[in-house]
């Protein structure tokens, strides 16, 4: 939003200071007109539009490269920033009250209006109402109402002037221009430039209106009865008075000579100003894609990226008791106390494993499952494949037969050095209402969308310290049945743990909506199911950088630091020696979904390989695949791409990865 608004800023600077230098106090008065009404529409319009433009172009070929974050897919754990004042949601209230204040200032001026309308005798004249008020803001008008003060006379030299003024407004529907500036005002007060497009539209109705009533007089007399009534004249900011505090440009413009130096020139340039305005605005400019501009691989220092590159070491020292929890750091298992000291600032991502795939991918089957953190800079292929598995073998809703898990984080509001607590109570018994009821069955209840995702978004992990839970760990449990219909009920905690958690997860669950029901002998049956939700409140405490645990000397086995380093962040990326989104353009076989049974959408392939210093292309991978053969497809033409110009750190050639996302669309 921010970004928004200072764009709409800069492109109404932009288009004024064309308008300030080339047309201001021209005689193309009609043209000026329109040029700032435009202006200001398009200041608006213009920063809205996102058409994405890669420098290397292409709309099928997405270079707009993603984030990956990491799940287990059973788990998720989320993070939720620390309690501190939202200081843009204050200022967003700020802004908010400022702009309920001048619409309700505007629409008090618009009652002011209608209320000299009512106390003032009416006339109808054609479309035009005639008002004779002994008010001081008349002469005016007011879209069809014309408010004439009676001290003036109407068949005078004067009042017939005053009155070819205020009907040329009327005709010329100037009320429309000065209504949609003072709108336009309430909801961008903040904005500079439209105070001075506001000025200066009053300004040109002035001087269009003024040219049409003193066509047919002398400029010298017309001007001397602007002078003479224009002497403490008060205004309404919605009207267009007869008179007003501007008359030295009316009277310079009522006796200007009408030609003007390269008018032609000065209404045409304003087409390429236009273009120039639409590409800085509405474009949204990006360079090819390359695996080091992939968010969550950010530039290190060049001891971390020596790190990141050397191969994944999995260690049981220290050793985890029986049916603990693992703790991993960068692919390295490490203790409590160590993992407790890990400043949390330096951490890119958290991931909870439950015990099944703990043991998959770790191969520990003692503990009861494992908390994942990735360090900022630091690459884990091993796990990124894992996750990258799981999501292409997952082409069905999940159908989780334990337990639904849940791990939710966030940081206390209070300085300790105390030790984090574990509170893990045993779970009460089931405890359901109704009639039969099942635990287990053939075909488990399906949530209609991603349950994880769900609870994810909605789950707010502060509650737990808004309510003055301490550092540590707390395990939360609920149980919920699926009833044939797929709503649910039997709604209930298996804990007591407090602090609000047992409340917050009930919530949750009880906004989730319609499951499709379990099946049992091909009837939809009751079923019953547990979730598990984990509170992680972490200390509000940073460690030093003394205190962040370095990786054991004796976990690095001795070779890798012979292997070559292969880098994620350099100063020069890899590239195609040719047109690279042409040679993916020429060689991807576009239909190869189609053939292989894919519905009409949008799926996008991400493919991983590393080219090394002889520019070769090799450990080809992919990490994100739809199926339906695209990520085999994506594979053979990345292979078959032929030598690259490898990337240069230091200024020397290096090992880089890259990642090319390739998106299909089938319709």
């Amino acid at each position: 939003m921010i970004a928004y608004l200072l764009k709409v800023i800069l492109c109404s600077g932009i288009l004024y200071m064309y308008y300030h230098f080339f047309l201001r106090n021209e005689r193309f008065h009609q043209y000026n007109r329109f040029y700032l009404l435009a202006a200001t529409a398009l200041s608006i319009v213009l920063p809205l539009f996102r058409i994405r433009f890669s420098l290397e172009g292409s709309n099928v070929i997405t270079q707009s490269l993603e984030k990956i974050y990491l799940s287990e897919g059973t788990a998720v754990a989320v993070a939720t920033p620390a309690q501190h004042t939202d200081w843009k949601s204050v200022a967003g209230w700020a802004a908010a009250a400022v702009c309920l204040v001048l619409v309700i200032r505007l629409i008090a001026g618009i009652v002011k209006v209608v209320q000299i309308k009512n106390q003032s005798q009416q006339e109808l004249l054609g479309r035009i109402t005639f008002i004779r008020t002994v008010h001081h803001y008349a002469p005016f008008s007011f879209f069809n109402w014309l408010f004439w003060n009676k001290k003036h006379t109407p068949g005078s030299d004067e009042g017939k002037h005053i009155l070819l003024h205020e009907m040329y407004h009327i005709e010329k529907r100037h009320s429309f221009d000065l209504l949609f500036t003072e709108l336009l005002l309430c909801l961008f007060w903040f904005n500079p430039f439209f105070y001075l497009y506001r000025k200066e539209i009053k300004m040109i109705q002035e001087f269009l209106a003024d040219q049409y009533a003193a066509k047919d007089a002398d400029p010298l007399s017309y001007a001397s009865i602007l002078v003479t009534n224009a002497i403490q004249q008060k205004q309404l900011h919605l009207t267009n008075p007869f008179f007003n505090n501007q008359l030295k440009r009316r009277i310079a413009m009522l006796t200007k000579n009408n030609e003007t130096a390269y008018q032609y020139l000065r209404k045409i340039m304003v087409l390429p100003l236009s273009v120039l305005v639409f590409c800085l605005f509405a474009f949204t400019y990006q360079a090819a894609a390359s695996f080091s501009e992939t968010a969550g691989f950010p530039g290190d220092s060049p001891l971390k990226t020596l790190s990141a590159s050397l191969p994944p070491v999995f260690t049981e020292k220290p050793s985890t008791p029986p049916g603990d929890t693992l703790r991993i750091y960068n692919d390295r298992v490490i203790s409590k106390e160590a993992f407790e000291k890990i400043a949390l600032g330096n951490v890119a991502t958290v991931t909870v494993l439950s015990k099944e795939n703990t043991q998959k991918l770790y191969g520990n089957s003692q503990a009861a499952g494992a908390i994942v953190l990735l360090g900022k800079g630091y690459h884990s292929k091993k796990l990124e494949d894992f996750i990258a598995s799981r999501n292409t073998n997952q082409e069905e809703p999940q159908r989780p037969t334990e337990p639904f898990t849940l791990a939710v984080a966030t940081f206390s509001d209070k300085n300790t050095t105390a030790a984090p607590v574990t509170v893990q109570p045993e779970l009460n018994p089931l405890s359901v209402d109704g009639p039969r009821y099942f635990t287990s069955t053939e075909k488990p209840a399906v949530y209609d969308g991603n349950w994880n995702r769900h609870m994810e978004a909605n789950i707010r992990g502060e509650v737990a310290v808004a309510n003055g839970a301490a550092p540590g760990t707390y395990r939360t449990a609920y149980q919920f049945v699926v009833e044939k219909d797929g709503t649910l009920s039997n709604i209930k905690p298996l804990t007591a743990i407090g602090y609000g958690m047992e409340e917050e997860g009930l919530r949750v669950i009880k906004k989730s909506g319609k499951w499709q029901p379990a099946v049992q002998k091909n009837q939809a049956v009751r079923a019953a199911y547990i979730q598990i939700i984990y509170f992680m409140v972490a200390p509000d405490k940073a460690p030093s950088a003394a205190q962040t645990p370095d990786p054991p000397a004796d976990t690095i086995p001795q070779k890798a630091v012979k292997e070559p380093e292969i880098f994620t962040k350099v100063e020069q990326d890899a590239r195609y020696p040719g047109d690279w989104i042409h040679f993916l353009s020429a060689n991807l076989r576009g239909d190869t979904p189609v053939k292989n049974g894919a519905k009409p959408g949008k799926y996008q392939v991400i493919v991983q390989f590393i080219v090394n210093t002889n520019g070769d292309v090799n450990d080809v991978k992919v990490i994100r695949d739809p199926g339906f053969g695209m990520g085999e497809e994506a594979m053979r033409v990345i292979k078959i791409s032929g030598k690259w110009t490898p990337a240069v750190q230091n200024n020397r050639v290096v090992n880089a990865y890259r990642k090319q996302p390739i998106t299909f669309l089938v319709n």
